[in-house]
């Protein structure tokens, strides 16, 4: 029985990070947001907005290129 429960204490710290992780990026993307937008309006030459999906690739994009120490902030940010 002991194995089980260390199996299940194990499940819960990997959903207990990976939850960690998605409130990181979504902090990261709330704070990124505007500037994305922007820079995607300056880069493409649009007078209109970008589209949202185009507006969360480069968001990803981004958020995929940090260093780990930059993602970690934002983690730290969530749990707090």
């Amino acid at each position: 029985m002991g194995s089980l429960q260390n199996e299940r204490a194990k499940t819960n710290i990997k959903l207990f990070i990976m939850s960690v992780s998605k409130l990181g990026y979504q902090i990261y993307m709330s704070e990124v947001r505007t500037r994305v937008t922007n820079d995607i309006v300056k880069k493409l030459r649009h007078e209109s907005e970008p589209t949202t999906q185009i507006v969360m690739n480069e968001i990803t994009r981004r958020w995929n290129s940090l260093p780990d120490y930059s993602r970690e902030h934002y983690k730290r940010k969530a749990t707090k």
